[in-house]
């Protein structure tokens, strides 16, 4: 799913706080890479992701002990 720091503190509007269910992480995450506070991130919450770029991007994972797997080969 595509995540960002949700609508937190419009629930008198109807609307709910949605975003990023673990926060720390995705903080950290656009941190980590550079992005600006509030950038949308993809998080898996049930694992088996798989992705395929056709440029070259920069990935990082936080809030997990999942292996990242590039090109066949685990990373650390």
């Amino acid at each position: 799913m595509v995540k960002d720091e949700g609508r937190p503190g419009h629930a008198g509007q109807g609307v709910a706080p949605s975003g990023a269910v673990d926060r720390a992480a995705y903080a950290r995450a656009n941190a980590l890479v550079g992005n600006p506070r509030g950038a949308a991130v993809l998080e898996c919450t049930l694992g088996g992701l798989r992705v395929r770029f056709d440029e070259p991007a920069t990935v990082v994972l936080t809030g997990t002990d999942a292996v990242l797997t590039v090109d066949g080969t685990g990373t650390a």
